[in-house]
């Protein structure tokens, strides 16, 4: 009977394990400074109709080991160009969205960046100095701003935990105001890009800057996947009022390793503990 209780737990022990991180963690955001220095950037950047997300508590790699930098892993990208469902919200004779490039910058979301490994907020003036050493040159700080020509067009954020690795508990968080007259944003979310689903929630945009918050935490579909999109369609606006956005983060309460095949260093220890095991078995088979 002892014979059996070894062998299964040897058996037990030889078996893959995954382990997971908790905590909320910041997986992409944005504060569109981006667009302050388009010429700079690294080779990879394409601001026609995408941007990358420029701070990641994933990015270990970037300066401070807390901000995505040029050339590296990108952990969020936002699309505006027709790319996965969202509108083309291009004008012809610029490089950016037709007003995307709006001076100002919205500070109820500020602490969207914060992270375990990055402790300032998209806010701080440290802000400044560490995405200058990243390539990013500040001029002014920088929004989204849609002019009355996007009202029913949409724009998507993507965000993936990187391969080989879940999230779950996701959350979408931004800072919004509206100048002119009163907007709204609604919201859906789509595991490839393509097929989107609503949310429930629509943010309703007034001339007060507010933090806004779509939490998707109870969406049993996006537990345990690697990455998701989320798509904001504009709404209830005309000529003269512009909404502004900006300062968006994507988080997940907790990551965690994809099941798979053990490492070759996995596997040679389980080997070691194996080989250690039956040399007991033999032992105590010779002794009984």
């Amino acid at each position: 009977m002892k014979n059996h209780k070894l062998i299964s737990l040897l058996l037990l022990l030889s078996g893959s394990s995954t382990a997971a991180v908790s905590a909320q963690m910041l997986v992409a955001g944005w504060d569109f400074s981006q667009y302050a220095a388009y010429s700079l950037v690294g080779e990879n950047y394409d601001f026609t109709d995408n941007m990358y997300g420029n701070f990641s508590s994933l990015d270990r790699t970037g300066n401070y080991s807390g901000i995505t930098g040029p050339d590296e892993y990108h952990y969020g990208t936002f699309y505006y160009g027709g790319q996965f469902g969202s509108s083309v919200m291009l004008q012809a004779s610029e490089a950016f969205t037709r007003s995307i490039t709006d001076n100002g910058s919205l500070t109820s979301n500020d602490g969207g960046a914060n992270s375990e490994y990055y402790q300032v907020g998209f806010g701080n003036s440290q802000k400044v100095t560490f995405l200058t050493e990243e390539g990013q040159d500040f001029v002014n700080d920088y929004r989204l701003a849609f002019d009355a020509a996007m009202a029913g067009q949409s724009f998507v954020f993507e965000a993936n935990v990187g391969e080989g690795n879940l999230g779950e508990d996701w959350s979408f968080s931004f800072a919004g105001m509206s100048s002119g007259g009163n907007s709204a944003i609604a919201w859906e979310y789509s595991l490839d890009g393509t097929s989107y689903l609503g949310t429930g929630v629509t943010s309703n945009l007034t001339a007060l800057d507010t933090s806004f918050t779509v939490d998707l935490s109870e969406v049993d579909e996006l537990d345990g996947v690697e990455q998701i999109f989320i798509r904001g369609t504009l709404s209830n606006y005309g000529a003269g009022i512009i909404p502004y956005l900006d300062n968006a983060s994507i988080s997940v309460g907790s990551i965690s390793a994809v099941p798979g095949i053990p490492e070759p260093s996995t596997y040679a220890a389980f080997a070691g503990l194996l080989a250690g095991g039956l040399a007991l078995l033999r032992r105590r088979q010779r002794s009984a």
